[in-house]
């Protein structure tokens, strides 16, 4: 596939814009009916799962607090947001942002607190996928990939159920890039790999979109 134009979103609307345009139908949404007296979600309303490595429980670096204030911007704004993220084992579940469901899968607390190579990203994965059919219950029409981690648990979510998100497209968030500081393997494979296969890419800063 080509490499993805990596937009310069240093706001919630320049995100949102990205979202929408790379989104595809979001008629199954659309269809149900509202509960009475609920208020009727707008025309361009979307199904958003926000996919971050730190983002509910025991955030521990500004990714985590960015991906919570992105999900909840996105909430407000009136569409239906499910985040995906991992804790530790043994911490204290914190609560998701105003209006969103969450997903949480567990980790190894040793390895708590890193977003490089040394992080807890297989066991993210690997959760992600096991938390696939849980998803799939009501799919996502977009996906919004956080930093290497989120597209690879991103990754193994569609991996284990095609049928459910194969055609779902996603979006590379790239909060931080990472190879520009780490060159282990695995992130350099990641940040490649997300750049061939997401839909769309953007990047806090012009810095950043230039490296990618």
């Amino acid at each position: 596939p080509c490499k993805p134009r990596v937009e310069d979103c240093t706001c919630r609307r320049g995100v949102l814009a990205l979202l929408r345009a790379r989104h595809v139908g979001a008629g199954s949404f659309l269809a149900r009916r509202a509960p009475p007296g609920a208020r009727r979600p707008p025309p361009s309303s979307m199904r958003i799962l926000v996919v971050s490595l730190e983002l509910v429980t025991a955030p521990f670096s500004g990714n985590g607090v960015l991906a919570a204030a992105q999900a909840g911007a996105l909430a407000a704004a009136g569409h239906t947001v499910c985040v995906l993220s991992a804790a530790p084992a043994g911490a204290a579940r914190g609560e998701p942002p105003a209006l969103c469901r969450a997903v949480e899968v567990g980790v190894p607390r040793e390895a708590w607190g890193r977003l490089d190579a040394s992080g807890p990203w297989r066991e993210f994965a690997s959760g992600a996928a096991d938390a696939a059919t849980t998803i799939a219950a009501a799919p996502p029409d977009i996906v919004l990939a956080v930093d290497w981690t989120g597209w690879l648990a991103a990754a193994a979510l569609k991996a284990a159920r095609p049928d459910a998100f194969a055609q779902v497209p996603v979006l590379f968030a790239a909060f931080r890039v990472h190879s520009r500081t780490d060159g282990a393997a695995a992130v350099m494979d990641a940040e490649t790999g997300a750049m061939r296969g997401a839909a769309a890419a953007a990047a806090l800063c012009a810095a950043d979109a230039g490296a990618l």
